[in-house]
């Protein structure tokens, strides 16, 4: 198993096995749905993100209707609000993995699941006495997500030794340790890496690849260059 998919794997057990825990001690409603589409995202990006949030949508679905098959108001409220709350956190973390990002996603993504709990319950019911209690379950769920996704991101980061967007940001900051030593005793070579890495940061930025790639390489690859000044 690669390590990609030995990634997408524990993100959607762990997804799968919070969502369980709390749908039976808390409400079916505050599961953290939206967990695996998060981390998927921002450690492997869209394409993986789209996968794991179809595989466990249909599987805590499956769940949650206790392996019968039957379609009822519940289990149709965590079809949509898993799948559909995934796509939209996934597309919102597409470009900007940053853990503000993240928090603010999983907030849109309560107000998501909101308005489906609300839509699912008028058209299936006629009381709808409960269903600001199960709205305000759904929100904190969303919002767990992204909290649990802030918390797990950098140990499942440093555990399989994974490049991020996050991960880059912080190779970019000009007090780690290796940047600092150059900044000090080649201030030439650190400037002319300054200027490359701007340089391929613009032509990244016009072509959409990958910018916090194209900022860090080249302060890395001159911390030890033949040739200094």
């Amino acid at each position: 198993m690669g390590m990609s998919a030995l990634v997408l794997l524990i993100s959607g057990v762990l997804t799968v096995l919070l969502s369980l825990v709390m749908g039976e001690y808390l409400s079916v409603n505050a599961m953290p749905v939206v967990l695996g589409a998060m981390l998927a995202a921002n450690l492997l990006g869209t394409r993986p993100a789209y996968v794991v949030n179809l595989a466990v949508s249909m599987l805590i679905t499956f769940l949650t209707a206790k392996g019968t098959g039957l379609v009822t108001a519940q289990t149709l409220s965590v079809l949509m609000m898993s799948a559909i709350g995934g796509m939209v956190a996934i597309y919102m973390l597409r470009r900007n993995t940053a853990r503000v990002m993240v928090v603010v996603s999983g907030l849109v993504v309560g107000v998501v699941n909101f308005l489906i709990l609300l839509c699912v319950r008028a058209l299936t019911s006629n009381d709808m006495s409960s269903v600001w209690n199960d709205a305000m379950y759904a929100i904190g769920g969303a919002v767990v997500s992204a909290v649990l996704c802030v918390g797990l991101q950098p140990i499942l980061e440093t555990a399989f030794n994974l490049v991020t967007p996050s991960k880059l940001i912080e190779l970019s900051n000009p007090n780690q340790p290796l940047l600092r030593r150059l900044m000090i005793e080649t201030p030439g070579t650190y400037h002319h890496s300054m200027v490359v890495a701007n340089l391929a940061e613009a032509a990244a930025r016009r072509e959409c690849a990958a910018c916090s790639r194209r900022r860090v390489l080249p302060r890395h690859r001159q911390a030890h260059p033949p040739v200094v000044f």
